[in-house]
């Protein structure tokens, strides 16, 4: 009896799971859909703009940071006062 059933089981397999997977993927989609918020919020700044004004903060900090071209103004002893 187990061997006819695991047959037919296995033979009948794409049938039987596609809709069981079509019901199970509309039941999750659903709950999602009621769960979650899908609006995109509104943006202050363009992308773009965020970039630019990203980029111009790096360079600003590449300005203050700037390597010592020798080792003797590494220890400057002006700047530790």
């Amino acid at each position: 009896m187990y061997q006819v059933l695991v047959r037919v089981v296995s033979r009948y397999a794409p049938v039987i799971t596609f809709p069981v997977a079509v019901i199970l993927g509309f039941i999750g989609y659903s709950i999602e859909s009621v769960v979650t918020n899908k609006k995109t919020p509104y943006l202050e700044m363009s992308i773009e703009e965020k970039r630019e004004q990203r980029l111009l903060n790096v360079e600003e900090l590449e300005n203050l940071k700037k390597m010592p071209k020798t080792m003797f103004e590494k220890n400057d002893p002006k700047d530790l006062k």
